[in-house]
């Protein structure tokens, strides 16, 4: 979300979230898909602040009405 000027692709995000993790246990790329889809589902109407960029990854547009608090150790 502190990317909101750019597209963030699905692998990008496996590596930022599971860092810790080897290429062999890293879970599937469509892993983030279902993670997307529940983050959207608990947005509600604004779900659209999390778009899909078809063939790249996924973008963040800010709305004045969501706050984001986030760790510092997951910002990508």
């Amino acid at each position: 979300m502190d990317n909101s000027v750019r597209t963030v692709g699905r692998e990008e995000l496996l590596k930022a979230l599971w860092r810790s993790i080897d290429d062999e246990q890293m879970p599937n790329e469509r892993t983030i898909d279902v993670h997307i889809r529940r983050l959207r589902s608990k947005l509600g109407r604004l779900a659209n602040t999390v778009r899909t960029v078809r063939g790249q990854g996924y973008r963040f547009y800010e709305h004045p009405e969501v706050t984001v608090w986030a760790a510092p150790e997951y910002s990508i």
